[in-house]
């Protein structure tokens, strides 16, 4: 027969699996979910294999501007961060799971100023 848990022990439980997960994390974890974050936004808008900030000088105004939207967006995301990272090398504690981290980031989006990515 199974035992029923209090409220308070099903959030001790909780804390304690999270607490955990924290404790497995490394600086590269982080690095990782950051870079292939940068890379699925900028993959989505069809730059694959070059940096979106490559084309600030473009002749190509559309691939101009998306370059300064790109490089604002970036700034935000890893500004963000390395707070988190410089944070979990300071107190030596993770201050996220990474799929908080994962989530937080996603909450972060570009917002190009040409909303097709056709060139015009």
């Amino acid at each position: 027969m199974s035992q029923v848990m209090t409220p308070q022990e099903a959030e001790r439980q909780k804390a304690a699996k999270i607490a955990e997960a924290r404790s497995r994390l490394t600086v590269d974890d982080y690095n990782r979910v950051l870079e292939d974050y940068l890379l699925g936004k900028r993959s989505e808008r069809g730059y694959t294999d070059r940096d979106p900030s490559e084309y600030y000088n473009s002749g190509v105004a559309r691939w101009a501007q998306d370059a300064r939207d790109w490089i604002e967006f970036r700034d935000r995301v890893m500004v963000y961060g390395l707070e988190v990272l410089n944070e979990y090398m300071d107190t030596g504690v993770a201050p996220l799971t990474i799929e908080e981290f994962s989530e937080r980031l996603s909450e972060m989006e570009i917002k190009w100023t040409h909303e097709s990515a056709s060139v015009s």
